[in-house]
């Protein structure tokens, strides 16, 4: 595998962003957390391709009763079950699994595993009724995170990449308690910045350090078809939010913009400024 510095990382995320689409936690701001019951749209697959119209990934969305169940595309099986109150409790992949858990209205933690081990919980965070962050720590570099199907499923393609990234100084510098995180800063129903961060306690091999990587997003007034969703992106920073994004800037002095076109206030096709195109189908 070819390891690639933060910022090739970066890019090259804007250009398969789409292969895990927008996603958020809340359908209604009164709605409970978990709970995606959407009443108008129900997404029916989800088109993208680098190079349109070649080479095009499809997600196909499996509904039972107006519950999101099942998620196929790209060669991968997605199983999502839920609780009494209609609130996701687990996704499943392969031997990889997550499991939702809840504190009164809110979601609390989440833990990964693969087949029988527990290999970290990610820490929820909350200002109000709104998702201020999360963060989760990891003593032991796990190689095969690099590879997993689910763990960008959780966090969201972009974080899952980022936190990839920082989690190979791991391997590069040893012995050493490491934290990982994002921090939101809300604007009305949407995130405008996230903050991640890397923070490495010291051990004899490392003096310890804090690393930081900002994105800053833009919104069109177009409506998130996936807002409610935990799963695909659901921890996935603007994929939080209850409109779809127009630009992306990576702190880096590179930004990626996106144009829609809509029907009935949802978008229906997104064009990237890196020739990336997205095509959205609903159920009549």
């Amino acid at each position: 595998m070819v390891v690639w510095g933060l910022n090739q990382v970066m890019r090259h995320r804007f250009c398969v962003a789409s292969l895990c689409v927008v996603l958020s936690f809340s359908l209604f701001s009164c709605q409970k957390e978990g709970v995606f019951h959407p009443k108008k749209k129900l997404i029916q697959r989800n088109c993208y391709a680098m190079d349109y119209p070649e080479a095009i990934t499809s997600y196909d969305y499996i509904w039972d009763d107006g519950l999101l169940v099942g998620i196929k595309g790209a060669g991968t099986t997605f199983e999502l079950s839920y609780d009494d109150q209609h609130r996701l409790s687990q996704v499943v992949c392969n031997e990889e699994f997550a499991v939702y858990h809840y504190q009164e209205k809110l979601l609390n933690t989440i833990d990964y595993y693969v087949g029988d081990s527990l290999y970290y919980t990610i820490q929820v965070r909350h200002e109000g009724n709104k998702i201020s962050g999360y963060g989760y720590h990891l003593d032991v570099y796990v190689k095969s995170l690099e590879e997993s199907k689910l763990r960008p499923l959780i966090l969201g393609k972009e974080a899952s990449q980022v936190f990839a990234d920082m989690e190979k100084s791991k391997y590069v510098h040893g012995d050493g308690s490491y934290y990982y995180g994002a921090d939101f800063v809300w604007d009305g129903d949407d995130i405008s910045q996230v903050i991640y961060t890397e923070s490495i306690t010291p051990s004899y091999r490392f003096i310890g350090q804090i690393s930081t990587q900002k994105y800053t997003y833009t919104y069109e007034k177009l409506k998130n078809p996936f807002h409610g969703l935990l799963t695909i992106e659901g921890l996935g920073v603007a994929h939080l939010s209850a409109h779809c994004v127009c630009s992306v800037d990576d702190g880096n002095a590179y930004v990626t913009n996106f144009t829609y076109e809509s029907k009935s206030k949802f978008p229906v096709r997104r064009t990237s400024s890196d020739g990336a195109v997205e095509e959205y189908v609903y159920e009549e």
